[in-house]
């Protein structure tokens, strides 16, 4: 078990490939009481080498330990009954903080997006269908990067045919243009762990 002093340290949690934090060691006590975290979540703070269980941390595993229930009453064998209802501490709510993607599926979501620009819809196709079944943020954004890459080779399938009147060669370089400007912009907007939706996309897929 990780032996390590929390008092005034900055902690993360991970759930589903994305991290929640940072939040001080009593925010994560109470998220941990409430069962908001298990025990296998993992969980990490500066100064460790790398995540580990919630569990396998001496000082948050006092959290997640139940205390006894009272000894059976004088002249009594055990469950026998009927009981009176059973007392009910009241929940203090607890607030969660604010999730963002990890930091491998922020790069991932780069790489959809900004890799479009050399290799077109190839990056982020292989991301989604990696990621498809997860549903996750990180699918999310590779779906919407292929959907507008679809529509760019649409586009330019289009200019190309438009290039028997001339009118495609004009067309050629604005959408390479246009690609290269919303490429950027979704790289950037996902490296920052941040939705990213293109107002020129067909969404074929959702």
């Amino acid at each position: 078990m990780v032996e390590t002093p929390i008092s005034g340290d900055t902690w993360y949690y991970a759930v589903s490939g994305r991290r929640f934090g940072p939040m001080d060691a009593n925010l994560l006590r109470q998220l941990i009481a409430g069962g908001q975290v298990a025990a296998d979540t993992p969980v990490w703070k500066a100064g460790m080498a790398d995540w580990v269980a919630a569990d396998q941390v001496r000082e948050l595993a006092t959290a997640m330990a139940r205390p006894p229930g009272p000894p059976p009453l004088p002249g009594t064998t055990g469950a026998t009954g009927p009981y009176p209802p059973v007392y009910q501490q009241p929940v203090q709510p607890v607030v969660t903080p604010t999730g963002e993607p990890a930091s491998e599926q922020k790069n991932l979501a780069v790489l959809a997006w900004a890799g479009g620009i050399i290799a077109g819809f190839i990056p982020s196709l292989i991301i989604w269908l990696i990621n498809m079944e997860k549903k996750n943020w990180l699918a999310d954004q590779a779906r919407e990067a292929f959907n507008f890459q679809l529509t760019l080779l649409i586009a330019y399938f289009v200019a190309g045919f438009l290039c028997i009147v001339f009118i495609g060669f004009l067309l050629l370089p604005v959408i390479w243009i246009v690609a290269l400007i919303f490429s950027i912009l979704g790289a950037v907007k996902t490296g920052a762990g941040k939705d990213y939706r293109c107002a020129l996309a067909i969404r074929f897929f959702r």
